[in-house]
């Protein structure tokens, strides 16, 4: 019987585990993002091996949801608000004289 390969893996919901270094690669992110989310305990991963040096693995769920929780979204506006006119580039650039 062969021993269980970490890469092909999946974890309890099914999704494939990765490393760092494939995680950033796949979400266009640096492994130092990604290690310090890790060391901060926001983002899921598990450590195979010594608690401390152990090879760090990620699912792509998880990598998904803690990009979820750092993008910022515009503040809902309340219905009862009134709306923020529009305003034109002439209204903001002051007029030039001309000179004749």
């Amino acid at each position: 019987m062969g021993a269980l390969d970490p890469l092909a893996a999946a974890s309890p919901s099914g999704d494939r585990l990765l490393t760092l270094q494939e995680a950033a690669a796949r979400f266009g992110l640096s492994v130092s993002t990604l290690r310090t989310a890790v060391q901060a305990r926001e983002l899921a991963h598990a450590r195979l091996g010594s608690p401390t040096r152990g090879r760090i693995w990620l699912t792509e769920a998880g990598v998904r949801e803690w990009i979820d929780s750092k993008t910022s979204r515009p503040p809902a506006r309340h219905l009862d608000a009134p709306p923020v006119p529009a305003v034109t580039l002439e209204q903001l650039m002051p007029r030039q004289r001309r000179f004749s």
